[in-house]
């Protein structure tokens, strides 16, 4: 296209040189797209967007599209205009202005080479996850693709080594064919290999860790480069809500219960704003019901993340009643529950604090816990 430098406006595919192109069967369309066709191929040789040029054998059909309105788009349709935009676009001055950008420096990618490395750095904030995906050509970095993304509801109370490794499988998930054909080395500063690889990686990480694992990936320190500054910019700006504000780590607990009628054992799981897991089991040598047990399993994560100094906490329990009740959504009428909901009620009062039900299968390993903890073996008065 006159005007536009090709390193810009092509896109070079990873096509290995030894390979010769593959010859399709000559495809026979319609009189009405025949014409369309006919009409493009015009269109395109008379603004010297594309040239005639022959083979001996032919190479490949073109794809036909029909739009809402009617009119046919052969391939890949450029709008000059659309072209001029970006090469003249301004600074950004809002949010939705630099999320727009994003998209925009996505497309002025530096198309990689077959068999190089390339490398990526992983931003993530309090409500957002950027990825940018860099080549390196001498001793200049050049950008591949930009990756940005608001986090969503639950994803917003990940921890902070959680969050950055659902910001590297969300990078892999988008640019899949290049972590397929590149070795991809991570540039981070935190022990994300080693959580990823960690035998005891449980949850969302091991999953995502077998997703990544047909990779060839490598962790990296992160050093101080211009491919971070620009995908810390864009995490900045991405952020729609409590910028400006330093981010409480958060504790995530899991409590669980199992129970018969001579005892019961409660699970807890916690999980640290660093990425550590805790598991503690505890055993209950008294009748109790299952509803008593949930709490018991409560009250002592709460303890737990108290002795921690802990100042933000979210509970997941599978128990309905007892979230609801914690929540204010039961009212809670038995006299025993009430002074367990009020233990509850004392602990936090200093805390930020969230208690969400999750489904029963989301909280497998608290109630493994629970379970062993109920399995030690106990001395039944006769």
């Amino acid at each position: 296209m006159a005007g536009i430098d090709s390193t810009v406006i092509v896109h070079s595919l990873n096509v290995s040189p030894s390979f010769s192109p593959i010859r399709q069967k000559k495809r026979v369309f319609t009189p009405e797209r025949d014409r369309a066709i006919a009409e493009e191929v015009r269109k395109l040789k008379e603004t010297d967007f594309i040239r005639e040029v022959y083979y001996p054998n032919w190479l490949a059909n073109v794809v036909m599209v029909k739009k809402t309105n009617g009119k046919w788009r052969m391939g890949i349709e450029v709008n000059l205009e659309k072209v001029k935009t970006i090469m003249e676009v301004s600074p950004p001055r809002t949010v939705k202005e630099v999320q727009s950008l994003t998209g925009k420096i996505a497309a002025l990618n530096s198309p990689s080479m077959p068999g190089e490395e390339l490398f990526m750095y992983l931003v993530v904030s309090s409500a957002a996850i950027s990825a940018a995906l860099i080549r390196e050509e001498g001793k200049v970095q050049k950008p591949v693709y930009f990756i940005s993304r608001a986090l969503r509801g639950v994803e917003e109370r990940y921890p902070q080594m959680e969050k950055l490794a659902f910001a590297f499988v969300t990078a892999a998930r988008k640019l899949k064919p290049y972590f397929q054909a590149h070795t991809i080395n991570v540039l981070t500063d935190k022990p994300l290999g080693r959580a990823m690889s960690s035998p005891e990686a449980a949850g969302q990480m091991a999953l995502w860790a077998i997703e990544l694992s047909e990779f060839d990936i490598r962790y990296q320190p992160r050093a101080v480069v211009k491919g971070q500054v620009l995908v810390n910019f864009v995490a900045e700006f991405t952020a729609t809500k409590d910028q400006g504000a330093e981010e409480t780590p958060i504790w995530r607990v899991h409590t669980d219960e199992s129970s018969n009628k001579h005892a019961g054992g409660v699970g807890i799981v916690l999980h640290t704003p660093e990425g550590d897991k805790i598991e503690c089991m505890i055993r209950l040598d008294f009748p109790t019901t299952n509803n008593e047990a949930e709490y018991e399993a409560l009250v002592a994560g709460l303890d737990l993340t108290i002795a921690a100094r802990a100042k933000s906490v979210v509970i997941y329990s599978d128990s309905q009643v007892v979230i609801s009740q914690v929540n204010e959504g039961y009212y809670c009428k038995n006299e025993r529950m009430k002074r367990y909901l009020k233990e509850v009620k004392d602990r936090t009062n200093n805390l930020q604090i969230k208690v969400i039900q999750i489904p029963r299968e989301e909280n497998q390993e608290a109630n493994r816990l629970a379970k062993a903890a109920l399995a030690e073996p106990m001395i039944i008065p006769k």
